[in-house]
């Protein structure tokens, strides 16, 4: 049942002068979802000014009867409340094509029917867009429980493309690019648009504070038929439009691969042939738009880079639950751009509870900084002198006062989750230390450590957490770990000895005193590495040298461990290098060949021939 109206107390206060706005909602079959979704628009602040308009793509259920019933149960909830149906099913995109055209209102929210807002979320959202520069398109709220895993830029908060399941539009860049293409039936329409859209000047924003609950998957890792076929077959138009030459070559690769691998669902083979064919029907369409720019990126079906993590399920930025204070430690030396990148990111944020304790290995550079960041509460200590890194780090830990305490160095940089997230899995796991996974981004700096360029991201160590391999190498870099503030306490901070490494001396230390950290496969942060080859080649040298005294430094680290536990660490360790899990060390088991490749090798190896392309 439909609530009747919205309850007035405990809404959030609404901006003061907050624009009009549509709302475009596109049904098929979607009756079971309508109660949940008006309901959470309904308990939005000032939806009294929303105008709703639902299109109904010719539903065998009885979506439109219930909407018709909302209709009458909400006349005085919303500004306007519109019911439209089309005869057939015409699309995802054409759907909301007709639904946006119906209405006139500045901004625009698209929504998909299995979405329910979380409470503030359209708050933020339309307090983000009203601050923002006029070519922001679009802003994209946060998916619970599984966050769309591409990656965004956590400086700016810049994204490449935006899900359309959610999302927030201005109406003149939607009208700038013709709205979405009609011909993209449904799964990368949103793709597409948002290409369009930075082709013409636009830019994209990624708004994680504002969170929207998306059942999307019933289950972690669920293939949905439609999904699988729809996105095979938009990857071959978007590569038409927007790639090379060898990128639409590459898609007729993924094409054959997906043709002849076992099939993922009862009639994958016809249903990738029945695509085939309307790509080739619409080939013309794409192909006469051809026009090769930066705004694509290909990854087999993947159109940006992606963090680890896809089905985590992310803790939201209203979880209830209590937020202690949590402190994170950036050691510097002075680099000014980088700093501010870095104290960026922790600004961005969606934990509420936070404070910054910045150390400064020398004579007080940044005061002009501190001051400028007026989001942030910073403990800024200057040391006066160069002492090290290590010394700085300990200044830091000791001058804290959060119960947790994480590192972030001034060349590194969070994702706007990884507090948020880390201090959940403690939570819930009652361990004293937790770690992600981050990137690892080959970076060139110029004098005032401004980036010139960036090479490929990575993630170069995605292990769990086993006593063996932490004693040979660290597979957790310091910015992924946070840590309860008593361990250092009781274990003592980092060895002044060491100027590399510190942090695995630390981590063995912590893990012998308090057992296993905790893990969230997410990556939730990034570090940069040199990408010139001169400077890689001298920081790898430094830390082959200080492993030694790293090493060296533990020989008296005990781990009790009984055996059956020690026997688990180690079969865990042979599963995940067969499963390729990080980079290889010396326990490697050799990879079992997949039964794809077994399938598609001798087929796929004749195509590359044949078109005479570089293996990729």
């Amino acid at each position: 049942m439909i609530p009747e109206e919205r309850p007035e107390a405990g809404k959030p206060g609404a901006p003061e002068a907050w624009p009009p706005l549509d709302v475009s909602i596109v049904t098929h079959n979607s009756a079971e979802h309508l109660a949940t979704l008006l309901g959470s628009l309904a308990e939005q602040a000032a939806c009294d000014i929303v105008r709703v308009t639902f299109v109904d793509n010719a539903s065998s259920d009885d979506t439109v009867a219930v909407l018709l019933d909302a209709q009458l149960r909400y006349r005085k909830t919303f500004a306007a409340f519109e019911v439209l149906t089309n005869s057939r099913n015409v699309g995802f995109g054409a759907a909301h094509n007709r639904g946006i055209g119906e209405g006139s209102a500045p901004f625009v929210l698209i929504l998909n029917p299995d979405t329910r807002l979380e409470a503030n979320c359209l708050a933020r959202l339309l307090r983000t867009a009203a601050a923002d520069d006029s070519r922001i398109a679009a802003w994209e709220p946060r998916q619970v429980p599984y966050e769309h895993p591409k990656k965004y830029d956590p400086v700016t908060m810049a994204t490449t493309w935006c899900s359309a399941a959610a999302l927030l539009m201005r109406r003149s860049a939607f009208e700038d690019v013709g709205g979405f293409d009609a011909r993209i039936f449904l799964y990368c329409e949103d793709v597409d648009l948002s290409w369009r859209l930075r082709r013409k000047g636009w830019r994209l924003r990624y708004v994680p504070a504002a969170c929207v609950r998306h059942d999307t998957y019933e289950f972690a890792h669920q293939i949905k038929p439609v999904q699988a076929v729809q996105t095979l077959l938009g990857s071959l138009h978007l590569r038409n439009r927007y790639g090379s030459l060898a990128d639409v070559l590459r898609g007729y690769e993924v094409f054959l691969r997906s043709l002849l691998a076992p099939p993922l669902f009862k009639g994958h083979r016809k249903a990738t042939l029945l695509a085939g064919g309307r790509y080739l029907r619409n080939f013309l369409h794409f192909w006469e738009r051809h026009k090769p720019s930066d705004v694509g990126f290909f990854d087999r079906l993947d159109f940006a880079p992606m963090r680890l993590g896809a089905f985590h399920q992310v803790t939201s930025s209203e979880d209830p639950r209590e937020r202690p204070l949590v402190s994170i430690l950036v050691r510097s030396i002075g680099r000014q751009e980088q700093l501010r990148r870095a104290l960026t990111t922790i600004a961005n944020q969606t934990y509420g509870n936070l404070e910054v304790v910045l150390v400064e290995d020398g004579p007080a550079t940044l005061a002009g900084l501190v001051n400028s960041l007026t989001d942030l509460a910073i403990n800024y200590v200057p040391l006066g002198t160069r002492h090290g890194r290590c010394h700085a780090g300990n200044v830091a830990m000791q001058a804290a006062s959060g119960q947790y305490l994480g590192f972030l160095d001034e060349d590194d940089e969070l994702f706007a989750d990884h507090v948020e997230q880390l201090v959940a899995c403690l939570a819930s796991t009652g361990a004293r230390a937790a770690y992600s996974t981050a990137f690892e981004v080959p970076t060139e700096w110029n004098e005032r450590h401004e980036i010139v360029r960036e090479g490929p991201c990575e993630v170069v160590f995605d292990r769990p957490f086993t006593f063996i391999e932490l004693s040979v190498r660290n597979f957790m870099p310091t910015c992924c770990v946070l840590f309860e503030r008593s361990l250092y306490k009781e274990c003592g901070g980092f060895d002044l000895a060491l100027d590399r490494q510190e942090d695995w001396n630390l981590w063995l230390r912590f893990a012998m005193h308090a057992g296993r950290f905790a893990r969230i496969r997410k990556t939730t942060s990034l570090y940069r590495v040199p990408l010139p080859e001169d400077d890689r080649a001298s920081r790898q040298k430094a830390m082959l040298q200080y492993y030694e005294k790293a090493r060296a430094s533990h020989q008296d680290v005990v781990f009790a461990l009984p055996a059956e536990e020690l026997s688990a660490d180690y079969r865990t360790l042979l599963e995940c290098h067969a499963d390729g899990h990080g980079r290889p060390w010396p326990l490697q088991k050799p990879t079992p060949e997949s039964r794809t490749r077994r399938w598609t090798r001798a087929p796929i190896r004749i195509l590359r021939k044949a078109l005479g392309l570089a293996r990729t």
